[in-house]
């Protein structure tokens, strides 16, 4: 959905847009493959960590208030995140503006 997106804003709209992307899958991910290699745990291992502790979540929110707070104010801005993304969170967004 997000190539679609990016695409169509690429070819049709890029001066008056500008897309980001943030993906909890890709930050779960670097943040397993960095449990993995410095605690030398198991994938496994990693994986339940990632869901209960409260480092990912942490991680993520920082990611999304980077990417709100340095936002192209001479453009439209659009944050696609996926849909692994928690409702809850959507709260805080207007704390990153």
């Amino acid at each position: 959905m997000f190539g679609i997106l990016s695409e169509g804003i690429k070819q049709n709209f890029e001066k008056d847009f500008h897309l980001q992307y943030i993906s909890s899958d890709k930050i779960r991910g670097e943040y397993i493959k960095e449990l993995m290699s410095n605690n030398k745990t198991t994938f496994s291992e990693a994986m339940e960590k990632s869901q209960k502790g409260k480092t990912f979540k942490n991680r993520f929110n920082t990611e999304m208030k980077s990417l709100i707070q340095n936002i192209d104010r001479s453009k439209i801005n659009l944050i696609f995140v996926d849909k692994n993304y928690p409702p809850e969170a959507i709260k805080k967004f207007p704390e990153y503006i």
